[in-house]
């Protein structure tokens, strides 16, 4: 089964998760950076004129940017890509990822968050700064 899922997505996709799991059935997620939005370097002022990005409303990017920002505050030892994509692995309902890469610098980067560990107070404070988006 393959859904769009990231860290910014609500804990509704949890009841699929746990559906998935008690059926054996693999998840691959879609988007786990949703669209380059959840990395250091997303800025809409960089969007080019034919970027896919430029039909969302600026509404939907300053909530997405304004989430970010909350976890990016409180992860600062992380990258924003390695720690929404080591989010999502840390799901054991979730088979793997699929995230965009447009350069060996990206490809590098979600390799690395393969070495990173979320504890489980992570996951926590993740889900409690969920709660204000």
């Amino acid at each position: 089964l393959q859904i769009t899922f990231s860290i910014l997505s609500t804990d509704s996709v949890n009841e699929l998760l746990s559906m998935a799991n008690r059926n054996k059935i693999g998840i691959i997620v879609n988007r786990p950076l949703e669209e380059g939005i959840i990395t250091d370097s997303f800025n809409t002022k960089k969007l080019s004129q034919d970027d896919f990005r430029k039909k969302y409303s600026s509404k939907f990017f300053k909530n997405k940017i304004k989430n970010v920002n909350l976890l990016k505050k409180s992860f600062s030892d992380y990258t924003l890509n390695n720690l929404a994509l080591e989010y999502i692995l840390y799901h054991s309902e979730i088979s793997t990822c699929i995230p965009s890469s447009m350069n060996m610098k990206h490809i590098e980067s979600n390799v690395n968050s393969s070495k990173i560990n979320l504890t489980e107070n992570d996951i926590i404070k993740i889900r409690d700064i969920k709660k204000k988006f």
